[in-house]
Order: C-alpha cells, then sequence, then structure tokens
C-alpha cells in the first residue's frame, strides 16, 4: 500500500517520464523540452501587521489554487518560497500540442480565485512561453525535478509589473494568442528584465 501511495505522489507531482525513470530507478537524466509555458501569479493586499491574517489569506487562497490544479493533470505546480504561486505546462508530449491554451486558461483562474475569495487579495498573473529548456531530476534522498534556462523568471517579472486581476503574456507567448477563446488588450511593450 505504500509503494502504491509513493507512486501515486510521484505521478502527480512529476512529468510522467520524469515519474516512470524514477520508478525505475533511473535518477541521473535530463530532457530537452521543446516549449513550455510558465506561469506566476503575484500576490499583493496582505496585511502584514496582522501575521495569522496573512498567513490564512495566503492558505485559503494557495489551497484553492491547489484544488483546482488537481483537477487539471497537464499542469505541474513549481516550487516557490515566497508569495507567489507558478507552475508549468507542455512537460508531457500528451499535452504539448495546447499547453500555453491550457496554461493561460488555468491564469484566468488565478485571477477569479483571488476576486471570489473573501481574503482582499489582489493577483498579477505572468505567462511566458519558452522554447528550448533543460530538466532533469536531482538528487536521490528527496528527488526534484530542476528546470534549466536563462529565462525561467520572465514569468515572474511579466507578473511583477502588471496589473492586479489581469494575466500580462511576455513576448514570446504572443503568437500564440490567437488561439485564445477570450480578448486581449495589448498595453504597449513593458521591459520584463535586463534581457528583455
Amino acid at each position: 500500500a505504500r509503494h502504491r501511495m509513493a507512486v501515486e505522489v510521484l505521478q502527480r507531482i512529476l512529468p510522467p517520464a520524469a515519474a516512470r525513470r524514477i520508478i525505475g530507478g533511473v535518477y541521473d537524466d535530463f530532457e530537452n523540452y521543446r516549449e513550455i509555458t510558465i506561469v506566476t501569479c503575484v500576490v499583493e493586499g496582505l496585511d502584514l501587521n496582522d501575521p495569522p491574517g496573512a498567513i490564512a489569506s495566503l492558505n485559503k487562497y494557495f489551497n484553492e489554487l491547489d484544488n483546482g490544479l488537481k483537477e487539471r493533470k497537464t499542469l505541474l505546480k513549481m516550487e516557490a518560497c515566497d508569495d507567489s504561486y507558478s507552475f508549468i505546462c507542455g512537460l508531457s508530449p500528451e499535452n504539448a500540442a495546447d499547453h500555453t491554451v491550457k496554461a493561460v486558461d488555468f491564469a484566468r483562474t488565478m485571477t477569479e480565485v483571488a476576486a471570489a475569495t473573501d481574503t482582499g487579495l489582489r493577483v498579477r498573473a505572468g505567462v511566458h512561453t519558452i522554447r528550448r529548456m533543460l530538466g532533469g531530476l536531482i538528487r536521490t534522498l528527496c528527488p526534484r525535478l530542476m528546470l534549466f534556462s536563462e529565462e525561467v523568471e520572465e514569468a515572474r517579472h511579466a507578473a511583477v509589473r502588471g496589473v492586479p486581476g489581469c494575466i500580462h503574456l511576455s513576448n514570446n507567448h504572443h503568437p500564440c494568442e490567437e488561439t485564445l477563446s477570450y480578448g486581449h488588450i495589448c498595453r504597449t511593450v513593458v521591459p520584463l528584465s535586463s534581457r528583455s
């Protein structure tokens, strides 16, 4: 029973190919991903004068997102150690074709959940598509999927410079906009970092 539970956890938190490699005992393996989309939401509106209230608000919001993410097998949550929430889409061949649309759709959910919960939180979501990224499993005791690209932070920069309640797309994401079923507004070009 424990082995089955461990396998289920691996399959929930890692892309299918990476989970199969760990289950088979292969750890030192890297993969080149042709194209993936990263989404980051940055939360504002926390009352830092009330730490228990701030933690309760973040927990309520992030738990809602985790529950929504569980139903969407194509999205993989990324680890963060701040008040942001990030996920990635496109790591497995079965969802590579429409990963951008799925990612933007959940980014929309991120802003809607913040508006619907009575926490007073406001969310800015940033979306960035990366072409050519290296990823692999690091460590054997507590394996982690690490992704390597100079562009990983671009989604966060798009969110940080954005407007609360909106989804902000980087220029790399721009060519996929015509596949979306909802409208968009071009705000002009906003520099995200020293590289873009």
